[in-house]
């Protein structure tokens, strides 16, 4: 009879097993009111068990505890920031919490919900606790989890606070991807209104002026605040919450996107930095040595070709036509105009434009636009009448 109470003994040590973090006593209100858009502060009271702590901050560059943390998620339509907490007792390279401590937030509605609404939003506290004494041990972190009510009521405030001015902002999606191409950067993108939301305040006021994420926007991004008739390029289906921020490629793909801002600038930078680009030169196109690259047949460059103009079908002139590269200008072309003997008679400007050399201010100060024929070239000026043909031999 034996192997049946040892078996039960040890069923009965497993059920009393119990991680010391549920025994943290948690308190918070039991309703938080605010205006949509706005915040409302609140208190949190933590009280740890008897010979146990937990981590507050780090005391110096040798702490590596976890710290303890408190979030809602994004998904709630809230944001909650740290405004304060306990100072703690320092214990080695760390500062912990015996005790009870008082942490006070700020939690901010993002314009995501309707007047009058009434929420449950889960409170989640992420800690690491450890025991004291002989027995000092570390336990595993663990969350805890508590709803606070949140009643979205009053009048809709408006303030004076208005959005960032010192980065260079563009203000319309093509210039954005314009800059982004001429860059080769990537666009942060913005969707953010601080006359009316609290968090907006937050991400505009207190994070964006921070020197290291100041510096990452203003050099490796192209910076893009987004008018309200532009928020389809967000890719956005429903109801959303600002500040809303996205990552733009120079192709216009849309890579990444946030709501809410974090509670500290680095949080932020460490967002964005898989997405920062310094700025580059952009390439010079590149331009073919040998020939002009028309539609479907290439024009070879350096050499003469005798040409013949006719004028509302009567004969006009014969001549030669020679097609050079413009150094001075990569992309271009010189075209000349050669006598019999090989003078030059006249020089002009050369681009292409749809698979068609434009030779610029030909004749009366009218364009001529070559393009391919089954022999070689043919050029119009249409306003004249006039016809060229080259043979390409």
């Amino acid at each position: 009879m034996r192997t049946p109470v040892f078996f039960l003994a040890l069923f009965t040590t497993l059920a009393a097993y119990e991680h010391p973090a549920q025994q943290i006593t948690l308190g918070i209100p039991d309703e938080v009111t605010m205006p949509r858009g706005r915040s409302g502060e609140f208190y949190l009271s933590l009280e740890v068990p008897k010979k146990h702590h937990i981590y507050l901050k780090h005391a110096n560059k040798n702490g590596h505890a976890i710290l303890t943390t408190v979030t809602v998620p994004a998904e709630s339509g809230f944001q909650l920031i740290e405004t304060k907490r306990p100072a703690g007792v320092k214990s080695g390279d760390e500062f912990v919490l015996r005790g009870k401590g008082m942490f006070l937030f700020e939690l901010s509605e993002l314009a995501m919900h309707n007047d009058g609404a009434d929420v449950s939003v889960p409170v989640r506290i992420r800690v690491q606790i450890c025991g004291e004494g002989e027995s000092s041990i570390c336990y595993m972190p663990t969350t805890l989890e508590k709803n606070i009510r949140v009643r979205v009521a009053g009048p809709q405030v408006r303030t004076r606070d208005l959005p960032d001015a010192t980065l260079p902002w563009v203000d319309n999606y093509a210039a954005a991807i314009d800059a982004a191409k001429l860059k080769n950067q990537n666009v942060f993108a913005l969707i953010s209104d601080p006359s009316y939301c609290g968090a907006c305040v937050h991400l505009e006021k207190k994070l964006i002026p921070d020197a290291a994420l100041n510096n990452m926007l203003k050099n490796r991004f192209v910076t893009y605040r987004v008018p309200e008739k532009e928020y389809y390029k967000a890719n956005i289906s429903g109801s959303f919450g600002i500040p809303y921020y996205f990552i733009i490629s120079p192709e216009g793909k849309n890579l990444q996107k946030w709501m809410g801002a974090p509670q500290i600038a680095s949080q932020l930078v460490a967002r964005l930095e898989p997405y920062a680009k310094e700025q580059t030169a952009p390439q010079p196109p590149s331009v073919p040595t040998d020939a002009i690259p028309l539609a479907s047949c290439k024009v070879p460059l350096k050499q003469s070709f005798a040409y013949q103009a006719t004028q509302k079908g009567d004969f006009q002139s014969s001549g030669n036509m020679r097609f050079v590269l413009n150094q001075s200008s990569p992309g271009t072309y010189t075209v000349l105009t050669l006598d019999r003997t090989g003078e030059i008679e006249g020089s002009y400007n050369g681009r292409l434009a749809a698979g068609k050399l434009v030779v610029e201010r030909y004749l009366g100060g009218r364009d001529l636009q070559f393009e391919c024929s089954p022999y070689g070239i043919t050029g119009k000026v249409p306003e004249q009448s006039l016809s060229l043909s080259i043979e390409l031999r």
